[in-house]
């Protein structure tokens, strides 16, 4: 299994393993609001690249290489309406930052410890090379898709009126900020799951 040290050392975004502070400089600044009841829109993504060897290692097992998972802000599609800019909007807007970091996190360390052994890839007639990278490749990119809808899914539902950080109008609930950035935190410090964290909150993170 992957350490944290290891996981990291393939990693962009973060420092020292906390997730890279944003500032207002991470922002385009616009004079009105791209979104309804929104003041700010954080953009951050990942990437990720590595290498499809052929071969197995000297253990018998077929791994990735060259692992890289990047995370980074998209100052072009991140902004914020001039003169609404606070504290709290900016300390909402680095959750959002950290929400995807920690799915990043994840993903990076799956793709690490994905694997496939040699004698089982010949039991079922598939140790072919060719055959062997495009199941490495299919292995990592269904990685992929299921890490971006899970920091789709939590980056949503962090905004929601219900369960998220913000009022209905768009605004944010500082209580309910609150109890989300005790989330996030736990999720960034402890490697918790953040979709393990919400289902202890019994669905609700406001109750976190």
């Amino acid at each position: 299994m992957a350490t944290l040290a290891e996981v990291l050392a393939h990693m962009t975004g973060h420092a020292g393993g906390r997730p890279q502070r944003i500032t207002w400089h991470n922002f385009t600044p616009v004079h009105h609001a791209r979104l309804p009841r929104a003041d700010a829109l954080t953009e951050a993504d990942f990437r990720w690249t590595s290498d499809f060897p052929s071969q197995p290692d000297r253990a018998g097992i077929h791994r990735l290489t060259n692992v890289r998972v990047t995370v980074a802000m998209n100052q072009p599609r991140s902004w914020y309406v001039i003169g609404r800019e606070s504290p709290l909007l900016l300390r909402h807007e680095q959750g959002h930052y950290d929400i995807t970091f920690v799915v990043a996190r994840e993903l990076c360390r799956r793709l690490l410890e994905l694997e496939w052994h040699h004698a089982v890839l010949e039991a079922v007639g598939e140790s072919s090379p060719t055959r062997i990278v495009a199941q490495l490749r299919s292995d990592a990119e269904r990685m992929a898709r299921a890490a971006k809808a899970e920091a789709k899914r939590m980056n949503d539902l962090y905004d929601d009126p219900m369960r998220g950080a913000k009022h209905a109008d768009g605004t944010i609930n500082p209580d309910a900020q609150t109890r989300w950035d005790g989330m996030i935190h736990h999720g960034v410090s402890q490697e918790t799951g953040l979709d393990l964290l919400v289902t202890l909150a019994g669905g609700n993170p406001r109750t976190w």
